[in-house]
């Protein structure tokens, strides 16, 4: 990426990042079974990762001081999947004081975002993260009327923490097993949530400090970590009947799947 070539920084040691990638790297190619738009769709998911996480470190390297950018009182919705959390993010979301990272900041998020809206709303990777977020979507028919997937619409947060590769988006993603239970029960996510707090810094550097909405379930299994890294965070935590949820978030990671595999086991995703 234009003669990047190096992955860490005494901050977040490329060691780290390593782990995670060599893990997630022999789970997918020995357990996931892609099929050949799998591994296409895959093998670009994994370079764009690559490519921003080189970009990142550079900037950083540039920039010492982004470090020091205050993230204040991030508000996060934090419920169970398929339990409202969408809804309830967009509803906070709306608030013109707020700020919610949309899913091309969250997936290309260097250079920091241009302040003027209009350069801003013209900025050419929009129609890149909107190809890579719709694909899935042309590929599994079904998967747009379960989630709402778009470069401009608000986005999940986990999509920073994939930078450090200990995310859940490549459990949703793949049959993973070996990597899950790493992820949930060995890795240190102290990373990963290094990472997050780095990509909001590098998304508010030339917009001014931000009133932060953010959301995912996947920090209900790290909310230790989550109030280490922002120790002034506020947490909205939604519920629904669990029996409902599981048949939907069941429905939502087949649908996931489906666009990289032929063949989902949909009673041994519940189980």
């Amino acid at each position: 990426d234009g003669g990047l070539a190096d992955f860490g920084h005494p901050c977040f040691p490329v060691d780290e990042m390593l782990e995670g990638l060599d893990r997630v790297l022999a789970a997918i190619e020995s357990e996931a079974a892609l099929h050949e738009m799998g591994r296409f769709m895959t093998r670009n998911f994994l370079l764009r990762l690559l490519e921003v996480r080189l970009q990142l470190m550079a900037l950083l390297r540039a920039d010492p001081g982004l470090l020091d950018e205050p993230i204040e009182a991030p508000l996060f919705v934090a419920g169970a999947p398929r339990t409202g959390t969408t809804l309830l993010h967009a509803l906070l979301a709306a608030d013109p004081e707020r700020r919610a990272p949309l899913g091309w900041e969250l997936l290309r998020p260097v250079p920091p975002p241009d302040p003027d809206p209009g350069r801003r709303a013209r900025d050419p990777r929009i129609e890149l993260v909107e190809n890579e977020l719709t694909l899935p979507q042309t590929v599994v028919s079904g998967l747009l009327s379960i989630h709402v997937y778009g470069a401009r619409q608000p986005k999940e947060c986990l999509s920073a923490m994939s930078f450090s590769f200990r995310s859940e988006e490549f459990t949703a993603r793949y049959h993973v097993p070996s990597y899950e239970r790493w992820l949930f029960r060995e890795a240190d996510l102290r990373p990963a949530y290094a990472m997050h707090r780095l990509v909001l810094q590098v998304l508010q550097r030339r917009m001014g400090r931000a009133r932060w909405t953010l959301k995912s379930p996947v920090h209900l299994h790290s909310l230790a970590q989550l109030e280490a890294t922002y120790p002034d965070a506020r947490v909205a935590i939604t519920h629904r009947d669990p029996a409902t949820m599981l048949a939907s978030l069941t429905s939502l990671v087949a649908h996931l799947r489906c666009a990289h595999i032929d063949v989902v086991d949909a009673a041994a995703l519940a189980q």
